[in-house]
């Protein structure tokens, strides 16, 4: 959570590097899980995993006129990767909705 809070605010490594990392976060394929919480075309950089039994997602949530929001949610001991990404997008919709009024 602190390495995505240190990259959102530039200032990991050098701005330069924490662009680049933002650029390839955004081009995540899998998309089940923080991404479908949140409203149409709002900008986020996650990167996800999973392991028997265990799946996370973690990421800068860009917002309009505000700072970003880093959202680092994981699970375990749910079987069913699609119940464990509709927690952690429920759980992304949640924070975002708290955040936003």
């Amino acid at each position: 959570m602190l390495l995505l809070r240190l990259i959102a605010e530039n200032k990991f490594l050098s701005k330069r590097s924490c662009e680049k990392i933002v650029e390839i976060l955004s081009i995540q394929h899998f998309n089940d899980g923080i991404p479908a919480g949140l409203p149409q075309g709002v900008r986020i950089a996650h990167k996800t995993g999973d392991i028997t039994k265990h799946n996370h997602d973690a990421g800068i949530v860009y917002l309009p006129g505000r700072k970003p929001f880093v959202i680092v949610v994981l699970t375990k001991g749910i079987a069913e990767q699609r119940r464990s990404n509709k927690l952690i997008a429920d759980i992304s919709r949640t924070v975002y909705n708290v955040l936003t009024g």
